[in-house]
C-alpha cells in the first residue's frame, strides 16, 4: 500500500468555426485540445500521463514537459480522461462547439488514493490482461526477450532499470549528464544494436507502456514513468526484424521496450 501524489491537469481547447455542410458543402473542422499534466502538491509536470476522449480513438501521452496534444475531436459533448501510473484516473465532461471559436480552459485536481497491489503471480500462471495483449502469444513465437514479475521480482529490483538492465542487449548506463541542463534522468538505457550500428552518439529504443507509443529513451525517465511496484511484464527486442508490427515504428531500428502495468 503506498500513498498517490495528488495530480492536476490543465486542458486548453481550440476549436476553429464550423461552417454547417449543407450550406457550404466543407467538411466539419476539428477541434485541438492541449493538455498539461502537474502534480497538484507541488507541481511538477508529470510524464507519461494519458490523456484520451472517451468514445473516440484520440488519445495521447504527455511529455518530458508534461504536455500532450489531441487533434481532430468533433464539435459535441465529450468526456475526458487524464490517467497516469500512481494516480487515480479523473474524468470531466466539455462541450465542443462549432460556433463561435471556443477557448475552453479547465483545471482538475486529483485526489490521493492508495494502490490495491495486486496477488503475487505463481510460476507458470497466466495474468488475463497480458494474455488479452497478446503477450504470452508473442512469447511463443520465440523473437525478443520477455520477463514477467514472478521472474523478475525474486532480483528484488529497487527501479525499473533494474529489471531493463537484465535484458539481453539493453544497456543500463549512469548518465553522466544527469542534474544538468534540466536532465533529471539518472540512468540511460541504449541500444548495444545502437551502439554498434550508429558511429556517433548513442540508439535509444522506443518505449511503449501498455500497448501505447510513450517515446523513446532519450526523452524519458522510464524510471519517473513507471514504478517497479506496478509493473508486471517487460517484453523487449533489439532485433529490427523480430519487431511485431503493432511496436514496429520510425526509430524501431533502435529497438523497442514494451512495458506492462499490473
Amino acid at each position: 500500500m503506498r500513498s498517490i501524489l495528488a495530480a492536476s491537469f490543465f486542458l486548453v481547447l481550440v476549436l476553429p468555426v464550423r461552417v454547417h455542410a449543407q450550406a457550404s458543402g466543407r467538411p466539419t473542422r476539428m477541434g485541438t485540445l492541449v493538455a498539461v499534466v502537474k502534480d497538484s502538491r507541488n507541481g511538477e509536470l508529470l510524464v507519461g500521463a494519458v490523456i484520451e476522449v472517451l468514445g473516440t480513438e484520440i488519445t495521447a501521452h504527455t511529455n518530458r514537459q508534461g504536455l500532450a496534444r489531441l487533434a481532430g475531436i468533433p464539435p459535441g459533448v465529450h468526456r475526458v480522461r487524464a490517467r497516469r501510473i500512481g494516480y487515480r484516473p479523473k474524468e470531466h465532461v466539455v462541450e465542443v462547439t462549432a460556433e463561435p471559436v471556443q477557448t475552453l480552459e479547465l483545471t482538475l485536481l486529483l485526489e490521493p488514493a492508495p494502490v490495491q497491489l495486486a496477488p503475487v503471480e505463481v510460476a507458470g500462471e497466466r495474468i488475463e490482461h497480458l494474455e488479452l495483449a497478446g503477450f504470452y502469444e508473442r512469447r511463443a513465437l520465440g523473437f525478443g526477450s520477455f520477463l514477467t514479475r514472478a521472474e523478475f521480482e525474486k532480483w528484488e529490483p529497487r527501479i525499473t532499470t533494474d529489471v531493463l538492465r537484465r535484458l539481453p542487449g539493453i544497456r543500463v548506463r549512469i548518465n553522466p549528464n544527469w542534474g544538468k541542463r534540466g536532465d533529471n534522468r539518472r540512468f540511460l538505457v541504449e541500444s548495444h544494436r545502437g551502439a554498434v550500428r550508429i558511429s556517433k552518439g548513442t540508439c535509444p529504443p522506443l518505449f511503449f507502456l501498455d500497448g501505447a507509443y510513450i517515446g523513446d529513451a532519450d526523452g524519458l525517465d522510464i524510471d519517473e514513468v513507471v514504478s517497479v511496484t506496478h509493473l508486471e511484464a517487460v517484453e523487449a527486442y533489439v532485433g529490427g526484424g523480430g519487431i511485431p508490427a503493432r511496436f514496429n515504428r520510425t526509430g524501431a531500428a533502435c529497438g523497442v521496450i514494451v512495458l506492462w502495468t499490473r
